[in-house]
């Protein structure tokens, strides 16, 4: 188009089109193509390219599957979602040759009364974090937006080291919590009064999404051990190793 060949302009952008390409707002709105827009072509393609954009928003990000993350899903919300979720992986996933003893199927059957029975938005993600915690993928997961992030997963001001199976304070950012004596070294060894492996076993491992026992060690007891409400407590019992 900047050469002011507009005939293999259009046989380029017709090709594109052809291959799958549908982003006609970018289209629009990119200067290289400005020559084209007087061109009889320039029309009929962009109401083409924008009949398939739409297509594909709707196949994809319906609005009939979106709700506030605060607002109650009902039952049919909550099946519809792992629906949805299992048929994502089902036809898309490329690792299960990784899980050849995974029953995707089955595992789905077994999911539904767990998804209908959830009391709560959060109960029902947990759920669907469990039920993709199978496939063994740390980048195959259900993660919550910040806004139910804040409600259900924030994390304290600190991380943590798993270091020779004892979790270790390694930082501390809370101004509170350094305040309070907290300080890099210190042991955690019980989470609301459980040992903390126990208590990372049942509380947090079914959840967790990971490929390794490397990754799925760190995540356990470096970045969602001690997560919960924004505005709730983690209550830990620690003993200062120094």
């Amino acid at each position: 188009a900047l050469a002011g060949r507009g005939d293999v302009a259009f046989d380029f952008l017709q090709h594109a089109v052809d291959a799958g390409w549908a982003n006609g707002k970018h289209m629009a709105q990119d200067t290289d193509l400005a020559s084209l827009h007087a061109d009889a072509r320039w029309a009929p393609l962009v109401a083409r390219i924008d009949r398939i954009g739409a297509q594909r928003e709707r196949m994809w990000n319906n609005p009939a599957l979106t709700s506030a993350w605060d607002a109650p899903l009902t039952e049919d919300q909550r099946v519809a979602g792992l629906s949805r979720a299992w048929s994502e992986a089902k036809y898309n996933f490329v690792n299960f040759d990784l899980v050849p003893d995974l029953d995707w199927d089955a595992l789905y059957l077994a999911t539904l009364p767990r998804v209908r029975a959830a009391k709560s938005n959060e109960a029902y993600y947990k759920e669907m974090q469990r039920f993709y915690a199978q496939l063994g993928d740390g980048h195959t997961s259900v993660f919550p937006d910040k806004d139910a992030a804040d409600a259900w997963a924030s994390r304290p001001g600190i991380n943590t080291l798993w270091l020779e199976g004892r979790v270790i304070v390694r930082d501390v950012f809370d101004p509170a919590l350094r305040a309070a004596g907290v300080a890099p070294g210190w042991e955690i060894v019980a989470v609301d009064g459980r040992p903390d492996t126990a208590f990372a076993h049942d509380a947090v491992l079914p959840y967790i999404a990971a490929s390794t026992p490397h990754d799925r060690e760190s995540r356990m007891y470096e970045r969602f051990l001690l997560t919960g409400p924004l505005d709730g407590p983690a209550r830990v019992t620690v003993r200062d190793l120094q």
